[in-house]
């Protein structure tokens, strides 16, 4: 598979619509100067391919499948059940979730893994649903599986690349679901680097570290995390998450062409560990 074609691939960004009724989760109105930013072209796999290239020849690994393995290590250690019972009932728990998912559906295709591939998507459509995301949304995600399942894996990253584009459209005439996306998107940021530093630490040249170097995103994603509603921004989630991006954006400040330290490497790590974990964590049990 050419890293051309990889580029169509996954961004799963699903959002919740504003809704009202009983037991539903309700929206925040976006603060009128949310605005669309180019997040949304956020993705792990972007990363993912970049290691690949850096790493690939110290590893001796050439193409796809020589990734598999790693990926599907990497899947098994750090996979997260987000099904909406086993999650605190807050629209902010919910759509980082949904981000999570998101990124943990990217290494179930990279390691050509159905069966994880299933299991995300499945948890996918439930926060979707709970989110009141519209099934229409949803039926990429449904062809990229079934092409999965054929083990035709262009396809199936290519499909859920229109699903993005699909999301994206949405997003962007519907400014109520602004801050419900920025936290899917934040979610997916989490685990994805959670993921990379992994990948990197494990394998660490400072050639590699490098890929790992955003500063400018970073900053860019603290600026609007801080534009979002005050209820969602005064969530301790929220809250924890803030005060982490200023030292991540930190760590990954450097030159154009130097390393970020493999402390720094693993420092990241255990931040993004840190939050995805809070955000995962299960409520406490009713009295």
């Amino acid at each position: 598979m050419t890293a051309t074609l990889l580029r169509l691939t996954l961004r799963l960004v699903l959002c919740g619509l504003l809704v009202t009724g009983s037991g539903r989760l309700l929206a925040q109105d976006a603060p009128k100067e949310r605005q669309n930013v180019g997040l949304l072209q956020i993705s792990v796999i972007d990363k993912l391919l970049a290691a690949e290239i850096a790493l690939g020849p110290s590893l001796k690994r050439n193409g796809e499948e020589a990734w598999a393995a790693e990926y599907k290590a990497l899947y098994d250690k750090y996979k997260q059940d987000a099904s909406p019972n086993n999650l605190a009932n807050s629209r902010v728990v919910m759509s980082m979730a949904l981000g999570i998912k998101a990124s943990d559906g990217v290494l179930a295709l990279k390691a050509r893994d159905l069966e994880a591939l299933n299991s995300c998507a499945e948890q996918i459509e439930k926060l979707a649903a709970k989110l009141d995301v519209p099934g229409h949304y949803l039926e990429r995600a449904s062809i990229a599986k079934r092409h999965a399942s054929q083990q035709r894996w262009v396809e199936s990253f290519m499909e859920l690349g229109y699903l993005q584009h699909q999301i994206m459209r949405s997003l962007e005439t519907n400014p109520a679901q602004k801050d419900d996306a920025m936290l899917v998107i934040m979610g997916g940021w989490l685990q994805g680097g959670r993921c990379v530093t992994k990948l990197i630490a494990d394998h660490y040249t400072p050639a590699a570290s490098n890929i790992l170097r955003e500063p400018k995103l970073v900053q860019l994603m603290e600026q609007e995390m801080n534009k979002i509603n005050p209820t969602y921004k005064a969530d301790p989630l929220v809250q924890e998450v803030l005060k982490f991006l200023p030292d991540a954006q930190q760590k990954v400040n450097v030159g154009i062409k130097d390393p970020i330290s493999l402390e720094s490497v693993k420092a990241l790590h255990d931040g993004f560990e840190r939050l995805v974990e809070l955000i995962i964590k299960p409520p406490p049990p009713a009295p």
